[in-house]
């Protein structure tokens, strides 16, 4: 467990809810190296190769000259603590509160920067690999990263208009998808009549597709995934019907 105003982390036992060791603050078990000491820290956590981290704050009042992250090994025969990794904001960030850091399976660090609105992806040697912001009044409490697929539980959606010269522009999106790669127009005289009359690469939010020759009575759309599997299909549109 964390308590950021000791500035230590906490080994207990459930059982029992007796201390096995602390780290940080006055009474640590363990002496920490040169430049590893947490102060006002949050989200202490065993990570997967057991070492233990800290997003340090180091303010307020400020302690250290930024916030940051630390990775500590743990000896347990010696009770030390050495600083093995420490990964900090290209613009120096001084978060006040808040802030969290995510080890990720293929061994990159994900880090949120608190009352600073950042988040930022490392490499397991510190480079920096990916760095954004929120808008600059919001703070985040906790960023994390996992792999997700968007499936809305709405239909794609189909806007059809007429070119200059003939022919018709259909206008293709489905709002939250994160796995369509491909649509597929479909035409008929019917709704229940429809076949593909073109493809195309999804471009964007909305994508476009152009038929230069007469159009069928009936459109509909069709969200295609990488393996060409249909993932969602519009209702049928009747060009010119107020759609």
């Amino acid at each position: 467990m964390d308590s950021r105003n000791t500035w230590a982390a906490y080994y207990v036992d459930a059982r029992t809810g007796q201390i096995v060791w602390r780290l940080g603050g006055k009474h640590s078990t363990f002496v920490l190296a040169p430049g590893a000491a947490p102060a006002w820290q949050h989200d202490a956590r065993e990570d997967p190769g057991g070492t233990i981290s800290f997003f340090d704050n180091g303010g307020t009042p400020k302690v250290h000259s930024q916030s940051r992250v630390t990775v500590l090994a743990l000896n347990t025969k010696t009770k030390t603590a050495s600083l093995i990794a420490s990964f900090v904001h290209p613009t120096p960030l001084l978060a006040a509160s808040q802030g969290d850091f995510q080890p990720l399976p293929a061994g990159d660090w994900f880090v949120g920067w608190g009352q600073e609105p950042f988040f930022s992806e490392y490499s397991p040697s510190g480079k920096l690999l990916f760095d954004a912001h929120l808008p600059a009044l919001y703070q985040s409490y906790t960023v994390l990263k996992f792999p997700w697929t968007g499936t809305p539980v709405q239909r794609p959606s189909l806007a059809l208009r007429a070119r200059s010269g003939g022919g018709t522009v259909a206008y293709v999106s489905w709002n939250g998808a994160t796995a369509v790669t491909q649509w597929r127009l479909l035409g008929g005289a019917g709704p229940h009549a429809l076949r593909p009359v073109a493809e195309a690469p999804r471009n964007g939010f909305e994508t476009a597709i152009a038929l230069s020759y007469a159009s069928p009575r009936y459109f509909a759309v069709q969200a295609l995934d990488a393996s060409g599997r249909v993932l969602g299909m519009s209702l049928p549109v009747v060009p010119g019907s107020g759609d």
